[in-house]
C-alpha cells in the first residue's frame, strides 16, 4: 500500500510540473507575440531619402546693402571764366555730353603762337637742309678741282726734276692746289655746321611739338564732357564765374555701384584664398523673382570684432542691373563657396542633435552616423539643404529625413514610401 500511495504522489507531482511547464511554455509563447504585435503597431512611419555622393557646393547666405563707394569728381586745370554751363544738380546725362565750357580767347592765342613757333622752326630745318645741300654739291665740285691740281702739280714736279718746268710754273701749281685744298676743308667745314645746326633745330622742334600738343589739349580742355552716363550731383560753379582748378561737377555714374556683406570669420579664409589664386567667387542677389549675378572683388582690411566678421565687396557682373538697385540698399546675398567632394546632401529635418543622422539598415532599424555640417545649398523649391560628410560609407543607404522623438540606434520604423 505505501508502495502505491508513493507511486500515485510521483505521478501527481510529475502531472503538476508538466502543467507548469505547459502553462509556461503557453504564456512565453504569448507575451512574445503580444510584444511584436506592439512593436509593430507603434512603429514609426517616416520619410527616407536614397543618398549618393558627389561634389557639392555650398552656398553661404548674406545680407548686405548697396553703395556707391565714390562720385566722379569733373575738375579742370585751367584758369578762366566759364562761358556756358549746361547742366543742372540732378540732370541725367549722357556720356559725351557737355556740361560746362571755359572761356576759350586765351587758349586759342596760345595755340596759334605755338603753332607759329614750331613752323618756324620747320622753316629754319627746310632752309638748313637745302644750304647743306648746296654745300655738299660744291664740295663735290671743289674736290674734284683738288684731285686736277693735285695731279697737275705731281705732273710737274717730275718734270721739274729735269728741268722742264720753270720753277714759277711749278710754284703757281702749287698755289692753286693748296687754294682747292682750303676751298675744299672750308666747305667740309660748312657742311659739317648745317648738320650740327639741323639737329639742333631738330631738338627745339620736338620741344615745340610737345608745346603745341598742350596747347591744343587745353583748348580741347576748354570744354568739359560727361565722362560716362549718370547723374549730375553737385555744381560748384556758374556762369560768368571764374575756374580756379577746384572741383567743378560731381557726377554719380550709371552702374558705379558695389555690394558690401559680412563674411563670417570661419569662411573668410577659404574666400581670401581663392581671391589670391584668382579663383572666381560668383555670388547673386535674390530679389523677389530676380536672381542678379555679382562676383566678390576684394575684402577689405576691417574687421568687425563684435561680429567676428571681415567685411567683402562684390561689383555687378552685368552693370547695367546696378540701375534696379539705390544707395544703402539692403539686399540677401547667396555666396558660392568652394565644392566638397564626396559629400552628401540632406533635408534639414534629418539632421539631430551632436551632428547625428539615422540611415536605415536591411531590416529597417535605425542605425545613428555621425556627420559634419559643410554648408547649405537649395533645391529647386528654394527649400535649404544641408551639405554632410561622414566617415561612415552610407553611399546608397536610405536617411530618415521625419524628425521623430527620442531616436535611437536599433529602433525599427516603417518607410514611409513603402506604405503607399
Amino acid at each position: 500500500m505505501k508502495q502505491k500511495h508513493l507511486a500515485l504522489q510521483t505521478i501527481s507531482a510529475i502531472g503538476v510540473v508538466a502543467l507548469l511547464l505547459a502553462a509556461s511554455v503557453y504564456l512565453l509563447t504569448n507575451q512574445t507575440t503580444v510584444q511584436r504585435t506592439q512593436t509593430t503597431d507603434n512603429s514609426a512611419v517616416v520619410e527616407t531619402t536614397i543618398v549618393t555622393a558627389d561634389h557639392h557646393q555650398p552656398m553661404l547666405s548674406l545680407y548686405g546693402y548697396v553703395v556707391v563707394p565714390k562720385a566722379v569728381e569733373i575738375t579742370s586745370a585751367l584758369e578762366g571764366v566759364v562761358e556756358k554751363m549746361a547742366v543742372s544738380p540732378g540732370q541725367r546725362v549722357q556720356q559725351g555730353e557737355l556740361l560746362l565750357a571755359i572761356d576759350p580767347t586765351d587758349y586759342v592765342q596760345d595755340t596759334q603762337e605755338a603753332k607759329a613757333h614750331f613752323d618756324e622752326i620747320n622753316a629754319q630745318i627746310d632752309g638748313e637742309k637745302r644750304a647743306s645741300k648746296i654745300n655738299q654739291t660744291a664740295l663735290a665740285q671743289e674736290q674734284k678741282l683738288l684731285a686736277l691740281s693735285q695731279k697737275r702739280l705731281a705732273r710737274q714736279q717730275q718734270l721739274a726734276k729735269s728741268g722742264a718746268v720753270a720753277e714759277m710754273i711749278l710754284e703757281n701749281s702749287q698755289r692753286e692746289a693748296q687754294q682747292h685744298q682750303l676751298e675744299v676743308t672750308n666747305r667740309l667745314g660748312l657742311v659739317a655746321k648745317h648738320e650740327s645746326q639741323i639737329e639742333i633745330l631738330l631738338a627745339k622742334r620736338e620741344a615745340a611739338t610737345v608745346m603745341l600738343e598742350r596747347r591744343r589739349h587745353d583748348l580741347a580742355d576748354t570744354k568739359l564732357y560727361a565722362p560716362s552716363n549718370g547723374i549730375i550731383s553737385d555744381v560748384n560753379v556758374a556762369e560768368g564765374s571764374r575756374v580756379d582748378r577746384k572741383e567743378l561737377i560731381r557726377m554719380i555714374p550709371d552702374g558705379n555701384y558695389e555690394v558690401r556683406a559680412q563674411i563670417p570669420a570661419k569662411h573668410t579664409t577659404q574666400v581670401r584664398e581663392q581671391l589670391l589664386e584668382k579663383k572666381a567667387i560668383d555670388a547673386s542677389i535674390i530679389i523677389d523673382n530676380l536672381t542678379v549675378p555679382i562676383t566678390l572683388d576684394r575684402l577689405l582690411p576691417v574687421v568687425s570684432d563684435g561680429q567676428m566678421s571681415q567685411q567683402a565687396v562684390f561689383t555687378f557682373r552685368k552693370p547695367s542691373q546696378s540701375e534696379l538697385f539705390a544707395h544703402k540698399m539692403p539686399v540677401y546675398i547667396r555666396l558660392k563657396l568652394p565644392t566638397v567632394p564626396d559629400s552628401y546632401v540632406v533635408s534639414t529635418t534629418a539632421i539631430y542633435p551632436n551632428n547625428m543622422i539615422y540611415v536605415l539598415d536591411e531590416n529597417d532599424q535605425l542605425e545613428g552616423v555621425e556627420i559634419q555640417k559643410q554648408g547649405y545649398t537649395y533645391d529647386a523649391n528654394d527649400r535649404a539643404q544641408v551639405i554632410i560628410t561622414t566617415d561612415k560609407d552610407i553611399e546608397q543607404r536610405h536617411v530618415m529625413l521625419t524628425h521623430i522623438p527620442n531616436p535611437a540606434t536599433g529602433l525599427t520604423v516603417k518607410k514611409y514610401s513603402e506604405m503607399q
